[in-house]
């Protein structure tokens, strides 16, 4: 037993602390041996243990510090896939996990009864439901590859049988082809209705969350989601390396996700922080940029003060919100029709004809950035 749980542990640490292909590695390692060492009752003794560390480590990432097992699946434009009839579905898995290892437990010195070896196979069914939409996606989570490990390592202490196979491919099947065809991709938009106040504060909205002469040849495109990561991460780099250019203009664009009912609230505020000035709108994105999911403009009030006259703000919102919410929704148009309302960071380098590169993601802008000294200097290098 003390075996499986070991290679099991050491395949989960691998999935937090290398890359995939070493930890893809260890997963089949770990598989093999929990199957091959199955036997005399072994597997049956681990499989409570398996099924309480699987609930543990779903919790770990639904109610624990995100540094704990960093996850970017939401900067790649997949998170909604992470909620079924509006729930966190690793909410599901917490109850499911220790559902099972409550019936392992209990049936830990007998065989195993059926209801356990249903239960079983159905999480199991609903891990290869999602390894499958991940090829769907070709995004892999390194969280989520591990909670699958230790569910299926687990299935070797119920053993197999053609029915129980059957139930898991007709599970993941089935819960596969609900995530792929019921979830949303596109941002959400609305259509608002402008006064010529509003119009003129939208105009000013939108000059202040640019940088460079609006004449430019050619404009960069920054696409940020306000709750993602790497955006945080990137976006001052990048912002920095495309102002190394003169004659380039640089204009940000917020993303907003179907699946985060508080991001557009959240993204009209820090749009409407350029009623202050070009720089505070600057200031006001750094600030809040990489704000945990489901963070609300309230919660980050406190740290637009430190940029932002956020007593002015809030009066100016409560006047030309309209604004925000044209300006903001305009976009989600345009980010749809370049589709570019899925992976973030996104760098779209645009001449007045179109587009000509683009790069998404942790990676640096500078093949975008020679692209553009290289037609704005006339250099055919």
């Amino acid at each position: 037993m003390w075996w499986i749980l070991t290679a099991v542990g050491l395949a989960v640490a691998a999935w937090r602390f290398t890359e995939p292909p070493v930890a893809g590695t260890a997963t089949v390692i770990a598989l093999l041996a929990a199957w091959i060492l199955a036997g005399n009752g072994r597997g049956r003794r681990a499989l409570p243990f398996l099924a309480l560390f699987a609930a543990a480590l779903a919790a770990l990432r639904l109610w624990g510090p995100e540094a704990a097992f960093p996850c970017q699946l939401r900067c790649e434009g997949v998170a909604d896939y992470g909620t079924l009839f509006g729930l966190p579905v690793l909410g599901f898995a917490v109850v499911g996990y220790s559902a099972l290892a409550l019936a392992a437990w209990r049936c830990r010195h007998l065989p195993v009864g059926p209801l356990t070896a249903i239960l079983a196979w159905s999480l199991a069914g609903g891990s290869l439901a999602y390894i499958g939409v991940s090829w769907y996606l070709s995004v892999i989570c390194q969280h989520c590859f591990a909670v699958h490990t230790i569910v299926l390592a687990a299935l070797a202490g119920v053993g197999w049988t053609r029915w129980r196979v059957l139930l898991a491919l007709v599970v993941a099947a089935a819960l596969g082809s609900w995530i792929v065809f019921s979830t949303p991709s596109a941002a959400p938009t609305a259509t608002v209705t402008l006064s010529p106040s509003d119009e003129s504060a939208r105009a000013l909205l939108d000059a202040n969350r640019s940088v460079g002469p609006q004449d430019a040849a050619l404009t960069i495109e920054f696409v940020i989601d306000l709750h993602c990561a790497v955006c945080a991460r990137r976006h001052h780099d990048w912002m920095r390396a495309a102002r190394t250019i003169p004659g380039l203009r640089i204009t940000t664009r917020l993303l907003v996700r179907a699946g985060e009912p508080t991001a557009a609230e959240f993204a009209r505020w820090v749009l409407g922080s350029g009623s202050q000035g070009d720089i505070t709108f600057q200031l006001a994105l750094a600030a809040v940029l990489g704000a945990p999911a489901g963070a609300t403009i309230h919660d980050a009030i406190p740290r637009l003060a430190e940029v932002v006259e956020t007593p002015a703000l809030a009066n100016w919102m409560e006047h030309h919100e309209a604004a925000a919410t044209a300006l903001l929704a305009s976009d989600q148009h345009l980010l749809n029709a370049w589709g570019a309302n899925r992976r973030t960071p996104m760098a779209l380098l645009r001449s007045r004809d179109g587009e000509i590169a683009r790069v998404s993601g942790d990676v640096e802008l500078t093949p975008l950035i020679e692209q553009a000294r290289s037609r704005l200097t006339g250099d055919k290098r």
